[in-house]
């Protein structure tokens, strides 16, 4: 130090004084050993604590457990009743409504009114074209078997009376028109026949077999007056064809609804 220059010789000096006044470093060792000992000792508290949660925690664990299981059986029994239920109505509504499509058949066959019936039907969610093909005649219903035949029958001179002869007919000619106006003559029992009293005598047997439409078809092909004078008997008779058409259809539809049911 005595060979360093002076100011280097002072600032030796001084870090040898300094270096006398720090104090070593501590000693850490005492203090682990003493926290080592602590966590053994915490070690089997901890386990004691942890074994009393699980003892505690487990029963509640399978309880709840049990619950969600009762909830899920519940809910799919829920979910099944529901099914059953809604399956059970629909068979009901489907049977209610063949009920009364049945009724409303045997009211048009009566020739009653069946207004409240098409009312039901409609809110029953009956085919919208089938009700709408029933409303106009449903208030005064529609004419019976026997009013047709009765009707038709009163109209058997007015279909059978011959064509008047034109004013410049032979005489002989008009002699036999004057002659078959006061005897009308029709054939009986089963007959093919185009003339008037023919067809007259098919008109009504195919009343009586209740044949709607074969009754109007050969009401076509009778003579333009004897047409004439049934206009009237013909418009009752396509009433009551149209009204039964659409109740037969309802009633289809119903019955269709219950085999679907079924299966």
């Amino acid at each position: 130090i005595a060979t360093l220059p002076p100011r280097f010789a002072r600032l030796e000096t001084r870090l040898q004084d300094l270096e006398k006044k720090i104090k070593p470093p501590a000693d850490l060792g005492p203090v682990n050993e003493q926290i080592a000992a602590l966590a053994k000792k915490l070690e089997p508290l901890e386990q004691q604590v942890s074994g009393k949660m699980d003892l505690k925690i487990a029963p509640v664990a399978a309880a709840l457990a049990k619950s969600a299981g009762i909830i899920a059986s519940n809910t799919k029994a829920i979910a099944e009743t529901g099914e059953k239920a809604s399956a059970s109505l629909e068979r009901s509504s489907a049977a209610a409504n063949a009920i009364v499509a049945r009724t409303l058949l045997e009211r048009i066959g009566e020739g009653k009114p069946f207004d409240g019936l098409v009312t039901a039907l409609k809110a029953m969610g009956a085919n919208a074209g089938h009700i709408a093909a029933l409303q106009p005649v449903a208030e005064k219903g529609v004419a019976s078997k026997s009013a047709l035949i009765a009707s038709f029958t009163a109209l058997e001179s007015r279909i059978l009376e011959p064509d008047a002869p034109k004013a410049d007919a032979p005489m002989i000619e008009r002699l036999k028109s004057s002659a078959f106006s006061l005897v009308k003559v029709r054939p009986a029992g089963q007959t093919a026949s185009t003339t008037p009293g023919g067809l007259y005598t098919r008109i009504l047997a195919a009343l009586g077999n209740e044949q709607w439409t074969q009754a109007l078809d050969l009401h076509a092909k009778l003579p333009e007056k004897a047409r004439a004078a049934t206009a009237e008997w013909a418009v009752m008779v396509k009433s009551r064809i149209t009204a039964q058409t659409a109740a037969g259809s309802i009633m289809s539809d119903t019955l269709k609804q219950l085999q679907q049911q079924k299966s």
